[in-house]
């Protein structure tokens, strides 16, 4: 099992509303942050919180 972190947004039906979630995603990732780490959300999204933990 690989440890990690999800970085969990709410969600909307609005890309752009997503958008922050990735944004901090790759902010994190950009400081040497060295765990496996995604972006999911809790609804209103296709990568839920689930779907990103089988990624």
């Amino acid at each position: 099992m690989q440890e990690g972190v999800v970085i969990l947004g709410h969600g909307s039906r609005l890309p752009e509303a997503n958008q922050e979630i990735f944004e901090l995603t790759e902010q994190v990732k950009a400081r040497g942050v060295r765990l496996f780490m995604k972006p999911a959300f809790y609804n209103s999204h296709n990568l839920t919180y689930p779907r990103s933990l089988k990624k």
